[in-house]
């Protein structure tokens, strides 16, 4: 008797293996990560239904230095691979009750 287990088994393929350059890949990468904040500039929010808030918008910003200077952390490693930033800060403008 074969188990359904035995045959997921057998028919999975090997993991996808290749060979990458991560040098360019993260020059390419570092020549357009200030991009973000174009893509992330008054975005316009809705407020939860009920509250008072409304007309909100927000944007992303480095907390320190300018757009055209900001690098995000990029990790392409088998365990780790993502962008992070400690250096990011929204900013954003709403009413609140009218106001």
């Amino acid at each position: 008797m074969t188990r359904a287990t035995d045959k997921a088994e057998q028919s999975s393929t090997p993991p996808f293996k290749a060979r990458v350059n991560t040098d360019f890949i993260t020059r390419m990468f570092h020549a357009r990560d200030q991009e973000m904040f174009t893509a992330f500039t008054d975005l316009e929010l809705e407020a939860e239904e009920g509250s008072k808030f409304s007309m909100l918008s927000a944007s992303l910003m480095p907390q320190r230095g300018e757009v055209k200077d900001f690098d995000m952390d990029l990790s392409i490693k088998p365990d780790n691979m993502g962008v992070s930033s400690s250096n990011i800060a929204y900013k954003g403008a709403g009413s609140f009750d009218g106001a």
